[in-house]
């Protein structure tokens, strides 16, 4: 008797997998693929890789607010890796798990997919660089995964206005309820 919730759970997704929605964006290399750009997330946050990390930004939203900020791309991208550098004196990232097990799938109107990717970072957070006093909070987040010109690629999503670059970059977004994130802080 205690293999049959097991058996009930395993036809189940059998039978998800089967379902046309499969059609959405779900085959294995798909979900291959997006397991390893997630590992690749995780790495170069940890390691504060600003260009890394942008190099894994669809290139539509990398042009979108290249746009806005009436910039090129290049100036847009040399501005982010400054910024950064400019921050890593005052935030340390602990850690980043990117949950890809639960990873959910959506299809829009348009009939292209996104997935969501559960994440979880752990930031250190200075007062002054290389202060005594610092504090570490913990954000939980989702991290959204997409094709852009026929390539998957990641992109956290953070607060309103990184949610609104992202729906401006891609209008068929422009309806989805995506998660803020939820950010508390941890005893060190």
């Amino acid at each position: 008797m205690h293999h049959r919730p097991q058996t009930r759970y395993r036809s189940t997704l059998l039978a998800l997998m089967l379902l046309p929605g499969a059609a959405f964006g779900q085959s294995p290399e798909d979900i291959a693929r997006i397991t390893e750009l997630a590992g690749q997330f995780a790495t170069v946050t940890e390691n504060s890789d600003m260009a890394g990390s942008l190099e894994m930004l669809p290139p539509t939203l990398i042009d979108s607010i290249s746009a806005q900020m009436n910039v090129t791309r290049d100036e847009y991208i040399g501005h982010m890796i400054q910024a950064a550098s400019q921050n890593a004196s005052l935030v340390s990232v602990r850690s980043v798990t990117l949950d890809t097990d639960a990873m959910t799938w959506h299809e829009v109107p348009d009939g292209s997919s996104y997935a969501l990717i559960p994440t979880q970072s752990v930031v250190e957070i200075s007062d002054t660089p290389g202060g005594p006093r610092s504090t570490v909070v913990q954000e939980v987040s989702q991290t959204l995964a997409l094709k852009d010109r026929g390539e998957w690629h990641l992109v956290r999503l953070g607060s309103d206005q990184q949610q609104e670059n992202i729906r401006m970059a891609f209008p068929a977004l422009y309806d989805q309820d995506f998660p803020l994130p939820q950010i508390e802080e941890v005893t060190q």
